[in-house]
């Protein structure tokens, strides 16, 4: 008779466990792509030296492409933590007009490296919530035509809404971000092209795509 107690409780014990760990959040890897919608903006205070050469220099938005990986570390289930590796392509232009009326075009940091890190906040239906986070960057400005004088990496502040889609056998989640410098990257040195702001910071929009 104890036997098959034993067996009973062992079986209804082993339901339950696998039940939970069914239930139980579960780490998840993905790709992200997207475009963004971006520029400096500058704070404009030129040294003499900088206007004795140039009319005015002013700042262009652009739009990019980015892609990378994403890895979701479940907290509970409402709460996630995910930090991403992306390869972003957006590069603000940043125009010179000379003296003599000639317009120069720069790309800032054409190329970049992404590290963002993310807190996700998922309603109790887990097909909306909202993403939160700090966005370390990484220029890589010897493969473009970037000016000296800005710093190569970055901070940003990410706060956005997200939504989760179906699509086929599979989902998504549409997302959609507001970023923010929390640094100064204007750092003024000898070179006049960089005399012309005391202070840079970029804004982007960001829709991307994010499958897991």
């Amino acid at each position: 008779m104890k036997s098959i107690f034993t067996i009973i409780f062992l079986f209804i014990a082993s339901s339950f466990y696998a039940q939970e760990k069914e239930m139980s959040p579960q780490i998840e890897w993905g790709f992200v792509v997207g475009l963004s919608y971006g520029q400096l903006a500058g704070v404009a205070s030129p040294s003499d030296t900088a206007m004795a050469f140039f009319n005015s220099v002013e700042t262009q938005a652009v739009v990019g492409v980015h892609a990378g990986i994403a890895v979701t570390f479940p907290i509970n289930s409402k709460w996630e933590f995910e930090p991403q590796f992306v390869a972003n392509m957006l590069g603000p232009r940043v125009v010179y007009e000379r003296k003599n009326g000639r317009l120069e075009t720069f790309r800032v940091q054409p190329l970049r490296i992404d590290l963002p890190l993310h807190i996700h906040y998922k309603n109790g239906k887990e097909n909306a919530g909202l993403s939160v986070g700090i966005k370390p960057l990484f220029g890589l400005s010897e493969l473009g035509n970037s000016r000296p004088g800005l710093l190569e990496y970055d901070v940003m502040g990410d706060i956005g809404v997200r939504r989760k889609l179906h699509m086929g056998v599979g989902s998504y989640w549409l997302e959609i971000l507001f970023s923010s410098s929390l640094l100064n990257i204007a750092s003024p040195n000898d070179n006049v092209y960089d005399e012309w702001f005391s202070e840079l910071r970029r804004q982007e929009i960001t829709l991307r795509l994010h499958f897991m």
